[in-house]
């Protein structure tokens, strides 16, 4: 185990990449391929403090997306929570597998009144898997939305286009407008934040470098997100908007996840470029 300021992480290395995962939200903040090259965009203002998410890499909105209207924060609590290092198992030569574990305390109780184990599992190798895992422990139903907030680095946003989304309904959450239809592929001139729905899989982010291939399970919701310079500005922990663009795996709005008793529900993606 190892630590950045208040943080400890858990490193991965094998002969395909490495990874760092911060046990605070089961975390993954870095991803380099064979060619030491970067899948997700860390900023260089990010904050390694505890019960404060890490601005980069894929933070895990859980078990809300977006605004609760009973709560005062956004996102849920499982990107702050501190989860439990499940195992490390060097599946072959091509990838290593690290799983976390959040169960319920007394703390997410206030929050969400259920039993749950909520497990994160990370493939590391020739491309990066994630899977998240909702089981549900108690005797009751639960309902859940929830994604996986990936920061991807580009090169420059203003060259950058997600593609795959062609003729999809969204809503846009500058303008507050519903039922918008997408138009030829995402193109980024200004703010950007926009929930997709009836998402078909796989997608792709492309700059004038590289493309990088985005495929989901157990999602038919997708979220992307540049906040451009303005909303840039207003944060202390992101540097720069030129240089990422979020499309995130989602069980968002529509979507949403009804998880019965003693079952589990699996949101999984996998990325490569």
């Amino acid at each position: 185990m190892k630590k950045i300021d208040e943080l400890e992480y858990v490193e991965v290395k094998n002969a395909y990449a490495s990874a760092k995962i911060a046990l605070q939200g089961a975390h993954i903040f870095e991803f380099k391929n064979s060619q030491n090259k970067d899948l997700l965009f860390l900023s260089k203002s990010a904050l390694f403090k505890k019960d404060k998410a890490i601005r980069g890499g894929t933070p895990i909105c859980w078990p809300w997306f977006g605004v609760n209207k009973n709560y005062d924060f956004k996102h849920g609590f499982a990107r702050d929570s501190m989860f439990e290092f499940k195992e490390l198992v060097e599946l072959d030569n091509s990838y290593t597998k690290v799983s976390f574990v959040l169960s319920d305390t007394p703390k997410s109780r206030v929050y969400f009144d259920f039993s749950f184990e909520l497990e994160v599992v990370f493939y590391i190798g020739k491309t990066l898997k994630i899977e998240l895992n909702t089981k549900n422990l108690d005797t009751k139903e639960f309902t859940i939305t929830q994604a996986l907030h990936s920061y991807f680095l580009v090169d420059d946003i203003s060259n950058t286009k997600v593609k795959g989304l062609d003729k999809k309904v969204y809503f846009d959450n500058v303008d507050k407008t519903y039922n918008n239809i997408q138009n030829e592929d995402i193109e980024f001139k200004n703010e950007v934040d926009r929930v997709y729905q009836d998402v078909t899989y796989p997608l792709e982010i492309s700059d004038q470098k590289r493309v990088i291939k985005i495929d989901t399970k157990g999602s038919n919701s997708i979220v992307v997100w540049n906040p451009w310079e303005g909303v840039c500005k207003s944060m202390d922990d992101l540097s720069d908007y030129k240089t990422f663009v979020c499309v995130e795996s989602s069980n968002a709005f529509d979507d949403k996840v009804k998880v019965e008793p003693f079952q589990t529900h699996s949101l999984s993606v996998e990325y490569s470029f």
